[in-house]
Formats: structure tokens, C-alpha cells, sequence
């Protein structure tokens, strides 16, 4: 049993954002989140399910879930004449602190830590390209090819080994579009 009204986990926090208008064609905006996720019974008792009198487990971290994460946008609306189309160009960083992606990394699970990181992208979309029904957009993604972790597999306890996925490296890429 978790506990004894059922209750077993605890999650809060505050988020908070916005965004304003600096000059014609020019927005800035952010997002921020601090999350406070704990258990309110770490101790799992698995007698049961192990046929082992006694076993229990401790849940001490909170897994996919990072007590900061914020991020930063710009977006420039390019002054062209409206015979070309509206061109624009966004950027923004995105940042996280730790989190885990087990529930046992001080026992069973260990080594499933994974470290805060940051990214950036940019994109620059041209909608209704010279009046007509076509648009394009050019991206990249985590520009820097910051190389982080974003998530992970957990084995620890049965095989043996946990492991960590990585995001996604720097993606060049290309949209077009044709409304209709």
C-alpha cells in the first residue's frame, strides 16, 4: 500500500507567461515554471508482488520532472511590401535544470540523473509568397548542437543497465505549404 488514504505523489509550482510588443514588428515573450514534485509515502511495499515478507522499496527521486525550466522568443515581422508576402523571422532558447527519469535513483535505479541543458532554434517563414497561396519556412534546431540528454530507459533494477536517451542534434530543415 502507498499510503493510507491512497495518496502517494504531491505536485505543484508556478508558471508564469507573457509576452509585449517593443516596436512594429518586433515581440519578445517568455515562459517560466518552477514545479515542487515530491512523494507524500516514498516507501513501496512490493510482499506481494515478490512473494518476499518485508520487501520494500524507496521512491526518492521524481522522475521527467525538472524543478526549473523557462524560455526566451523573439519574433521579427520583416517590413516588406505586402506584394512580396509577410516574412518573419523567431528565435528562442529553451532552458531545464536536472531531472531524473527513474523513481529509485537512490536505490535500485542509480545513475539515472540527467543533466540540465539549454537549446536554441531559429526559424524564418514567408507566408504568401509574392501573393500567391504558397509559403516556405527554413529552421534550424538546437543551432549549437548542444549534445543533452532528454529522457531515459530504465533497467537498473531487472537488467542491470539504465539508459539515457539523447535529443535531438542541430536539424536544418524546410517547410513549404499550398493553401487550397
Amino acid at each position: 500500500r502507498f499510503s493510507e488514504d491512497g495518496d502517494l505523489t504531491f505536485v505543484g509550482g508556478l508558471e508564469a507567461d507573457g509576452d509585449i510588443g517593443l516596436a512594429d514588428g518586433l515581440k519578445l515573450g517568455f515562459a517560466a515554471a518552477y514545479t515542487d514534485a515530491k512523494y507524500t509515502s516514498n516507501i513501496v511495499d512490493l510482499s506481494l508482488q515478490t512473494g518476499i515478507p518485508g520487501y520494500t522499496i524507496p521512491f526518492d527521486s521524481y522522475p521527467d520532472t525538472p524543478k526549473y525550466t523557462g524560455s526566451l522568443y523573439t519574433d521579427i515581422t520583416l517590413p516588406t511590401p505586402e506584394s512580396l508576402g509577410k516574412m518573419s523571422i523567431r528565435s528562442d532558447f529553451f532552458y531545464q535544470t536536472s531531472t531524473f527519469f527513474s523513481s529509485n535513483e537512490g536505490s535500485i535505479t542509480p545513475r539515472t540523473k540527467l543533466k540540465g541543458y539549454t537549446t536554441a532554434n531559429v526559424r524564418f517563414g514567408w507566408d504568401e509568397i509574392m501573393q500567391s497561396p504558397v509559403s516556405l519556412g527554413l529552421y534550424a534546431k538546437n543551432v549549437f548542437d548542444k549534445f543533452y540528454y532528454q529522457s531515459g530507459y530504465v533497467e537498473g533494477a531487472s537488467g542491470g543497465f539504465n539508459t539515457a536517451l539523447p535529443g535531438e542534434p542541430r536539424t536544418l530543415g524546410a517547410e513549404l505549404s499550398v493553401k487550397f
